[in-house]
């Protein structure tokens, strides 16, 4: 899916020290709102939380997650335990 800003999330790049798949236009990682979905955020509380993000993006993240499952899963515990 697209929007007039293009690809909701952001396509790797070899300057990505993190290797983490962003949201277009941002700095803020795929896993970070999977993570704030699993811990009871509605997509209000991250819309909120992140004026810079539009209903699309969501869309996007979801759509990418369910995709990359194992992936954004290592980046979670990964996370958690850093």
């Amino acid at each position: 899916m697209n929007s007039s800003r293009g690809p909701s999330v952001a396509p790797l790049s070899q300057s990505d020290l993190s290797r983490e798949p962003r949201i277009a236009g941002t700095r803020i990682p795929v896993w970070l709102r999977v993570q704030g979905r699993r811990m009871g955020a509605s997509e209000a509380d991250l819309l909120r939380d992140y004026p810079a993000l539009h209903p699309i993006d969501l869309l996007h993240v979801w759509t990418y997650a369910r995709d990359h499952r194992e992936e954004i899963e290592r980046q979670i515990v990964g996370n958690e335990e850093a």
